[in-house]
């Protein structure tokens, strides 16, 4: 193989692999975040200020470990991924009126809060670790 194939080789690897993380990002999305994005899809402006990485986070079926950013605010629960994800994953902003009250598990050393988002008559699982959230998130969902 000489130069000059070696040099178009690198682009078109470069341009295969973002294509194929692309697909799979969106086909990620298909799994719970594309059903909420139908009702509660925003401008990345309107989303809180005070957002924080989840560590451990569930929507629907996949997991998003490490890559979703969430904030509570009056305006409701706003999520969103980072960059490198963002392919079928636009910002959300649900209202405290579809999210249903927090339910705790533990295991082990280990707790993981769960809740539905009511999404038109069907809802989708949120799942999330982590005290910060769920400390943003009460009296939000208390008043609601």
């Amino acid at each position: 193989m000489n130069n000059s194939s070696l040099l178009l080789v690198i682009p078109a690897f470069i341009t295969v692999f973002i294509g194929f993380w692309c697909v799979v990002c969106k086909l990620i999305s298909f799994f719970g975040w594309y059903q909420l994005s139908t009702q509660f899809q925003v401008a990345e402006e309107e989303i809180a200020d005070s957002q924080f990485q989840l560590h451990q986070a569930k929507l629907g079926f996949a997991r998003y470990n490490g890559v979703i950013k969430a904030a509570a605010s009056a305006s409701g629960l706003s999520l969103s991924v980072v960059f490198l994800f963002r392919v079928g994953h636009p910002p959300l902003l649900i209202p405290w009126s579809c999210i249903e009250r927090l339910e705790e598990q533990k295991f082990l050393w280990s707790t993981t809060y769960t809740t539905r988002i009511l999404v038109g008559t069907s809802s989708v699982k949120f799942s999330f670790s982590g005290e910060e959230l769920k400390r943003m998130m009460q009296p939000w969902l208390a008043a609601a």
